[in-house]
């Protein structure tokens, strides 16, 4: 697991160290402090060997990228003259490192590439590679996975290839943001969950929510729940169930890697909070599993401490983050028992 994580020059942040992190991590702070682009940040982290990380970022916030251009969003003030850095430890006392920087354009850069557009080979064109993307990861037997990754741009800076190692990364991961969470199953992963006929784990986590569905099951390619009265689509289940399905089945696919939820309280009546915290808390310890959530919602705060409550110290970790006046971000952990008074005395911690 992550015990800490600095990050510099991503998004809204310029430069972050925040230590203490736990088996689940839940990031409060106002809107616009800072807390989406912590978690992207950490989760390039953990996906830094794919070569689509930047890409699925942008699109995560429903950003175009189709130039090089585009990903300039990724950078502080979109300031490109400083690279982004993300470096992590564990704690087994490894390390993990992603960088991500930006190349101006000129003709020396240029060099001809033959590849397959999917329509037919494209041979002798002209290519620059305008981002690139590197890595570092150690390994616990003494050895290092490294390597870069280019993303290759003509000469109108459009992005035509991408170019680097394509390792399977020993550290799974997945990023859940605050559109894609509570609307839809994510389908490839569904097909897995069937395949691997895991549905009573989550069968038993939809009940301790909603008791009146008494089975989840594939018909025809469809996901349903039985309920005594029906069998329904489960996109008609209700936002809290497809919430509760997206994220326990995404756990179950992270095994021994990392989670990431973006405002983790959307799509759940605050009276299946706090049993969703237990389930939740349950899933990561069967499936080795971190978890890092953001919120701004008071009930997802207070429940999430009486779900937690009795439970070893270093199972849960709460950060707040804000904004500074000076636009710095910042990052307050909190003992459980400085949260606990916080919530319990009313005081503000959102």
């Amino acid at each position: 697991m992550l015990t800490s994580v600095h990050i510099q020059n991503f998004r809204a942040i310029r430069d972050l160290a925040v230590t203490g992190l736990k088996r689940i991590n839940l990031i409060a702070g106002a809107n616009n402090s800072g807390k989406t682009s912590f978690v992207e940040a950490v989760f390039f982290l953990a996906a830094a060997m794919r070569r689509d990380v930047p890409e699925m970022l942008n699109f995560s916030r429903m950003l175009q990228v189709k130039t090089a251009d585009d990903i300039k969003s990724l950078f502080r003030n979109v300031d490109i003259q400083h690279s982004i850095k993300v470096q992590g430890w564990s704690d087994s006392g490894l390390t993990r490192s992603v960088e991500l920087r930006m190349k101006p354009q000129d003709e020396s850069s240029f060099q001809t590439y033959d590849f397959s557009d999917g329509a037919g080979t494209l041979s002798n064109e002209p290519l620059c590679p305008a981002i690139i993307q590197t890595y570092r990861i150690e390994q616990a037997d003494g050895n290092a996975l490294s390597g870069e990754i280019n993303t290759l741009t003509d000469k109108e800076k459009n992005i035509r290839m991408l170019k680097g190692p394509a390792y399977a990364d020993p550290w799974p991961s997945i990023y859940l943001n605050s559109k894609n969470n509570a609307s839809v199953v994510n389908p490839r992963l569904m097909s897995r969950f069937f395949k691997d006929r895991l549905e009573n784990d989550v069968l038993k986590a939809i009940q301790g929510v909603d008791s009146s569905i008494l089975n989840i099951l594939s018909v025809d390619s469809d996901i349903m729940v039985d309920t005594a009265e029906a069998r329904l689509p489960l996109q008609v289940a209700g936002d809290g169930v497809i919430k509760i399905v997206n994220i326990l089945i995404a756990a179950t696919y992270c095994k021994g890697g990392l989670l990431c939820i973006d405002e983790i309280e959307n799509g759940l009546h605050y009276s299946a909070m706090r049993p969703f915290w237990k389930v939740l808390l349950a899933f990561a310890r069967k499936h080795d599993v971190q978890v890092i959530a953001t919120t701004h919602n008071l009930e997802m705060l207070q429940e999430a401490i009486g779900a937690v409550s009795g439970e070893n110290e270093e199972t849960f970790a709460f950060i707040r983050i804000a904004k500074r006046r000076d636009g710095e971000v910042v990052a307050t952990p909190y003992t459980e028992d400085e949260y606990r008074m916080h919530i319990e005395e009313g005081i503000e911690i959102r």
